[in-house]
């Protein structure tokens, strides 16, 4: 008898895991490291929601969807994506000159949203259901700075391939942000809890890769080379900056829009059925992404048969992981929502049906997106996020112009987003196909 017949079952599960992950070798046990932080976090969120939509409305949820999307569309880009491209450079130096440039427009960057904030707050209070978000305007500023400097530090994390460091920083995140909002939820505070407790996550995670990282910006270094390298790295400001807040306007502009047409309460629905449909998928993809950039950025743009096999290679095997999540969740959705959140949720399952094709077709676009920035293909990825947010805002303003249900305005928002997600999955095989001819770290040498 073979020996593998008497071994433990579960040696035989972790081989067929690993045979099926969508990297394999040491990729694997990369991605296992970080997805176990996102797996514990998905655990910790899963247990305390049904908690914090008994302490909680849809409307106090509502408007955590319309804040969490302002800072995340303003957020992402404040550092000028200078942050994206700290695990591309060869040379330390480089790397180093980008994070402290990041780091530099990230504090500049909030310090002007407070300013402008301070401003837009009487115009805000008039302004129907989102009058709401008036009082957090100046939490807002601050929350935005603490999320480009957590950012930066994630970027830096996958650049050295610390992804333990991010499996701990996820766990950081999601306690310091649930803690909060527990302990909000129970005096009573309404909304305030919910949007303080997004501020502290962020402000927690930042603050322990401030001491784990702090290594990283030992040394000096020169303005000359500072500038050089932020002049070497432009595409991504001039090109990414508008990219990325085109592509993450799909995912975050929908419940700003949801909440401005059908109300907060809806737009709560929303954020429930997106949070608990894409946390069980987003713990496996988010680590891959991380992983797939810090491996891309190793072969290069310059060895296009070996890049194109990775990207071909990493899709396929996260169909393979993710479709039998997503068939789940779509058959037990309606049943499950009303038991676990209350009957006041019950709306959130459905709109969960309705999101399974979009959130596998994000999760595949996600898991290979970073192609754009290792191929030095900024303006492909320019295409890829406007046509995304041109067929978002379609999907949910038409429906809504010709008075349409919220269930109707939604499922027209998925099947467009499908169209937009599955574009920029063609987009990135073209950019391997045809890479820019200069890559940026030896450009204008």
């Amino acid at each position: 008898m073979r020996t593998t017949e008497n071994a433990p079952a579960w040696k035989n599960w972790t081989q067929l895991a690993i045979r099926w992950s969508p990297l394999n070798g040491r990729l694997s046990r990369s991605v296992a490291i970080v997805a176990t932080g996102h797996a514990a976090g998905y655990a910790i969120l899963f247990l305390t929601t049904p908690v914090l939509t008994r302490l909680y409305n849809p409307s106090d949820f509502g408007l955590l969807a319309t804040y969490a999307s302002i800072m995340s569309l303003l957020g992402t880009s404040i550092c000028l994506r200078y942050d994206a491209a700290i695990p591309i450079p060869r040379e330390s130096d480089e790397a180093k000159n980008l994070a402290l440039a990041a780091l530099f427009f990230s504090v500049v960057g909030g310090l002007v949203a407070a300013v402008v904030f301070h401003f837009l707050q009487p115009m805000l209070v008039g302004y129907g259901n989102l009058s709401q978000l008036a009082p957090y305007a100046g939490l807002l500023a601050a929350n935005l700075a603490a999320f480009g400097c957590f950012q930066i530090f994630t970027y830096i994390a996958t650049r050295e391939q610390h992804f333990a460091r991010l499996a701990q920083l996820r766990m950081v995140l999601v306690l310091g942000t649930v803690v909060t909002q527990l302990a909000f939820g129970w005096i009573a505070t309404g909304p305030r809890g919910l949007v303080i407790g997004q501020f502290v996550g962020y402000l927690a995670g930042v603050v322990f890769m401030g001491i784990v990282s702090r290594g990283f910006f030992l040394g000096l270094i020169s303005p000359r080379s500072l500038l050089r390298t932020l002049f070497q790295y432009r595409r991504f400001p001039i090109y990414g900056t508008w990219s990325e807040i085109l592509h993450i306007s799909q995912t975050v502009v929908p419940p700003i829009l949801l909440a401005a047409t059908y109300g907060t309460e809806c737009a709560g629905w929303f954020l429930l059925a997106w949070r608990i449909v894409g946390a069980p998928l987003t713990f496996l993809v988010v680590p891959i992404a991380r992983v797939f950039f810090a491996e891309a950025s190793r072969i290069t743009a310059t060895n296009q048969v070996e890049l194109l096999s990775f990207f071909s290679r990493t899709l396929r095997k996260c169909i393979v992981v993710a479709l039998p999540l997503v068939v789940l969740i779509a058959i037990t959705a309606t049943s499950i929502f009303p038991l676990l959140f209350g009957e006041q949720w019950e709306e959130s399952g459905r709109y969960s049906q309705i999101l399974c094709p979009l959130l596998l077709c994000h999760l595949l676009a996600i898991s290979v997106r970073s192609i754009f920035d290792v191929t030095n293909r900024q303006d492909l990825q320019l295409i890829s996020s406007l046509a995304g947010c041109l067929l978002m805002l379609a999907g949910v303003l038409l429906p809504s112009a010709l008075g349409a249900s919220p269930v109707v305005a939604i499922s027209t928002l998925s099947a467009c987003s499908c169209a937009s997600y599955l574009l920029s999955i063609g987009l990135c095989r073209h950019a391997i196909n045809a890479p820019s001819t200069v890559h940026p770290t030896e450009s204008d040498r």
